[in-house]
């Protein structure tokens, strides 16, 4: 039985805690580009996170804390790449429309006017 790296280590409690962990490594991006962005994005918000509360960002027990790291990468290119990736992941996932309210697209039942906008009971 060999040791864990640290890097192991944060990832296994980070799931232990409950966290959704990706390792960028696993995935082959082929942009050049986009994969130094999102390796070198990931490094610093670990690096911000490890600065502010000597641990890794998935590490970080505090929700609050976790926002406040996120906070101060927030106008990065990489922040606002993973943002935007993830509000389109999410909106594009018909599944979640009727969590959020959604009713798909309006004109093929003739628009917004007359339904939708008091049905929402969760706002």
């Amino acid at each position: 039985m060999g040791f864990l790296t640290r890097r192991e280590l944060n990832m296994a409690l980070a799931r232990k805690m409950g966290y959704p962990v990706v390792d960028v490594k696993l995935f082959p991006i082929e942009d050049a580009a986009l994969k130094k962005m999102i390796t070198e994005g990931v490094a610093e918000l670990d690096a911000q996170a490890k600065r502010r509360f000597g641990s890794s960002y998935a590490a970080i027990a505090k929700e609050a804390d976790r926002v406040s790291v996120l906070k101060g990468i927030e106008q990065s290119p990489f922040f606002q790449k993973i943002r935007g990736d993830m509000v389109t992941g999410l909106y594009d996932n018909k599944q979640v429309w009727p969590m959020l309210g959604y009713e798909g697209s309006s004109w093929q039942k003739g628009g917004y006017v007359n339904r939708g906008f008091n049905d929402i009971n969760w706002l």
